[in-house]
């Protein structure tokens, strides 16, 4: 049964929206977050691996605000968390998707330990790639939270990212 939510930029109401849905019956809730910036084939991948670890469980997605990705990222993101969040709640793998408005530049995992705190995942799948691992490991352990490292050069697209994107329509530009 694939659920989703109005888009929303607070957990609580997503908290809400899940007890209404659920009551108080808890079920498993795989969580992952990420900047999906220019929507591709590899984010969709990664979203199907996720919700697939556990089964059945409920996908909830954290979509990366503006300024988050802008600090990591300079020159992004290309398009904004606006569309980002309603492309990614589009995508019948997610049930549930939010704007992260908790992290900030100076503390990019703050959202992630938000939603530990708040949602109480059961697992939280991230790729290999993704920045501070270790750090989001420990979070993992903290919260007692599952920790899930997809690896991307399994992916049916290992090449495929948001800058490989960006840098052939830069070198298509140049000819």
């Amino acid at each position: 049964m694939i659920i989703q939510v109005h888009l929303t930029n607070e957990i609580t109401e997503l908290k809400a929206a899940h007890k209404h849905l659920f009551g108080d019956d808890k079920p498993i809730i795989t969580f992952c977050s990420g900047s999906f910036d220019l929507l591709h084939p590899g984010h969709v991948w990664f979203l199907e691996r996720a919700k697939r670890i556990i089964t059945p469980s409920f996908l909830f997605v954290a979509v990366g605000s503006n300024a988050v990705i802008a600090y990591r990222k300079p020159g992004r993101p290309i398009v904004d968390e606006t569309a980002r969040l309603k492309m990614i709640n589009s995508l019948s793998v997610v049930d549930f998707c939010y704007l992260d408005t908790i992290s900030t530049p100076r503390m990019p995992l703050a959202g992630v330990e938000y939603a530990f705190m708040n949602l109480k995942p059961d697992v939280y799948v991230v790729e290999n790639d993704a920045f501070e691992i270790a750090a989001r490991h420990a979070l993992c352990e903290a919260y007692n939270v599952k920790f899930h490292v997809l690896n991307k050069s399994e992916s049916e697209f290992p090449k495929m990212s948001t800058t490989a994107i960006i840098e052939k329509i830069c070198e298509r530009q140049k000819k």
